[in-house]
């Protein structure tokens, strides 16, 4: 339990930024590292896979709290972060919308969804939002995983095979 897809989307677009500590971590410099957001010379793409719907975490903390006072032994007591007050699906969903549409629209970035053998209709939905093309929303198997990323990587990257 707990899917919290803005945390994904939040700590993929850290992973393409020029200022993330992660371009240190990785040892990123000169060419390899993340190139600047909105710049015409460069397109930066974040792929978006999940296996199912926003959803809280129940016993442990996560990155918002959680949304019970059981704690197992290793376990802190369940609180709610800052500015949040509600674990509900609507609020971590507003969240996510809130995240992919910073991502596109304030940084840039191409947004693709992927969904795995998810079948929420609000949670497909909410992922082809997020993408805010239809084009690059996907609702696949497991078992499409690998042509789907094909697909992505011959529309992006123009590879024939």
């Amino acid at each position: 339990h707990g899917t919290q897809a803005d945390i994904g989307v939040m700590w993929g677009l850290r992973a393409l930024s020029p200022r993330s500590q992660w371009v240190n971590f990785f040892g990123h410099t000169g060419a390899q590292a993340p190139m600047a957001f909105n710049d015409a010379d460069v397109r930066k793409v974040m792929i978006l896979l999940t296996d199912g719907a926003n959803e809280a975490p129940f016993h442990y903390e996560g990155y918002y709290g959680c949304l019970e006072g059981w704690r197992g032994p290793n376990a802190r007591n369940c609180s709610t972060a800052s500015g949040i007050s509600s674990l509900d699906r609507a609020s971590l969903d507003a969240l996510t919308r809130a995240a992919c549409e910073a991502t596109r629209l304030t940084y840039g970035v191409e947004v693709y969804t992927i969904a795995v053998n998810v079948t929420d209709t609000n949670a497909v939905n909410l992922l082809a939002d997020c993408a805010g093309d239809p084009t690059r929303a996907f609702n696949i198997t497991a078992a499409q995983l690998d042509a789907t990323f094909d697909t992505i990587a011959a529309r992006e990257l123009r590879i024939k095979e």
